[in-house]
């Protein structure tokens, strides 16, 4: 998981890196993610599908999150966490991380 800002806009979003693990689907569109979820220091967050644009490439599935809400919270977190808001077809992909 990658934070950053948009040169072009300036919007925080975070971007989610990820082997390739489900079924192959021709347009990224089509997989049935509704969102993420994540948690920063304790607190959850949801980013809906309309915030999401998912690509695939070189065997990896790529997630960017539109998170303008959280940008604040980012830079000083501690702890974050997040969780595919998806079918099980796409598994129950979640992560923790220990920042600091």
């Amino acid at each position: 998981m990658t934070a950053f800002c948009s040169t072009c806009d300036g919007r925080a979003r975070l971007l989610f890196t990820m082997n390739l693990v489900t079924p192959s689907c021709p347009d990224p569109e089509d997989l049935p993610l509704k969102g993420i979820g994540t948690t920063l220091d304790g607190k959850r967050y949801l980013v809906g599908r309309s915030d999401l644009k998912l690509r695939y490439g070189d065997g990896k599935f790529f997630v960017t999150a539109l998170v303008d809400g959280s940008k604040s919270l980012i830079s000083d977190v501690e702890e974050i966490s997040f969780r595919l808001d998806a079918a099980r077809v796409m598994g129950r992909l979640s992560r923790r991380q220990q920042l600091g």
